[in-house]
């Protein structure tokens, strides 16, 4: 906005405002540049955490997955630990109430076990207890490919 300043008729000074307004768009360029930093960060921040480091089983034959949109994933490690989707689970009834609360959001959850390949079997079947206790009626396991 620019202001004039005009004399008229002898020392009294009138000013008169122009409405010329100028918008700036480098820094609305520099936001939009640290906001897609930012989203990009997070994002690669919450893959990291969704994939603990674990040996997958081998299997002769794998179906394709059919899209994330409605899955929980379940880690165990070699230890038995348990883990949905980056978020430590520490025992029996923090996993039952995670998956009950899964549930109530997406009626059509389905489970997705990523079971170390030295996890003790008593760990995969209680998690599997826990899925039908929560009435998750689709769990299925993460392989890779290979026998």
């Amino acid at each position: 906005m620019r202001v004039r300043r005009r004399r008229r008729g002898g020392s009294a000074a009138v000013f008169e405002r122009d409405a010329e307004f100028e918008f700036q768009v480098a820094p609305m360029a520099d936001l939009l540049f640290v906001l897609l930093v930012f989203f990009m960060s997070v994002s690669s921040v919450d893959a990291l955490r969704r994939q603990k480091p674990v040996v997958l089983p081998a299997a002769a034959q794998q179906a394709a997955r059919a899209g994330a949109a409605h899955e929980a994933v379940v880690t165990l490690d070699a230890r038995g630990n348990c883990t949905g989707e980056g978020r430590a689970l520490a025992g029996a009834d923090d996993v039952r109430a995670w998956l009950r609360a899964r549930r109530e959001g997406d009626a059509a959850l389905r489970v997705v076990l990523r079971a170390d390949k030295a996890c003790p079997y008593k760990a995969v079947a209680e998690v599997m207890k826990l899925c039908a206790a929560a009435r998750i009626p689709e769990v299925t396991f993460a392989v890779r490919a290979g026998k």
